[in-house]
């Protein structure tokens, strides 16, 4: 199959490997991404998980099939990089 593709089950045609998967094709089957990574429906490969910068805190961390999620820090409140509490 190409890139960021499997075959279907009928094996009549492809499909995007599914969130969180990849495929650098030739391969019948998507491979999982690792711990810390993450990917869209159809990629390629998979990408490390982005943090929160300054200024913002973590509200979930990446999963499989989706990116971590921030938000910015309450007013009179800070964090550095990469924190995970206000």
């Amino acid at each position: 199959a190409p890139v960021g593709k499997k075959p279907t089950s009928d094996r009549h045609g492809v499909e995007d490997c599914p969130a969180g998967t990849y495929s650098v094709g030739g391969a019948n089957e998507c491979s999982d991404c690792g711990s810390g990574e993450t990917s869209d429906a159809g990629a390629a490969g998979c990408r490390t998980c982005a943090t929160c910068g300054t200024g913002k805190y973590k509200i979930s961390d990446c999963s499989l099939g989706s990116e971590t999620q921030c938000s910015d820090c309450p007013k009179n409140t800070f964090t550095i990089s990469g924190a995970t509490d206000i």
